[in-house]
């Protein structure tokens, strides 16, 4: 979206309805208060600096808000990445090998896949 102003724009209409919480931080569940679409938003704010959005259909939303169960794409960080690469996403560039970011995505990789290399 970015450079135009289109992503505020979008993201004026869109409020949050439920947090995953917990491990997954960067999950959410959000809905369009123009039209009424539910959306599953990813945001990605270490490495890719973006927000990755699944449209949603009223049952998927309704498994979320009630009963906590969430679609898989985003559920893991590494997921997360995964999407970010397989869109061609192009990553930030650290002048710091050790910056806090890249530390943290390292930790959190780690705690949900301890078997990573």
């Amino acid at each position: 979206m970015g450079g135009d102003g289109l992503d505020e724009r979008v993201f004026e209409t869109i409020e949050n309805v439920r947090e995953h919480g917990g491990d997954a931080w960067w999950l959410h569940l959000s809905r369009c208060r123009a039209c009424g679409q539910h959306w599953m938003i990813a945001q990605e704010e270490r490495i890719f600096d973006e927000d990755f959005l699944r449209r949603l259909d009223a049952d998927e939303a309704s498994r979320i808000s009630i009963e906590g169960e969430w679609p898989a794409e985003f559920l893991t960080y590494e997921r997360v990445l995964e999407t970010g690469h397989a869109l061609g996403v192009r990553p930030c560039i650290f002048m710091d090998r050790l910056a806090p970011s890249l530390v943290w995505t390292v930790e959190d990789l780690k705690r949900e896949r301890p078997d990573i290399s």
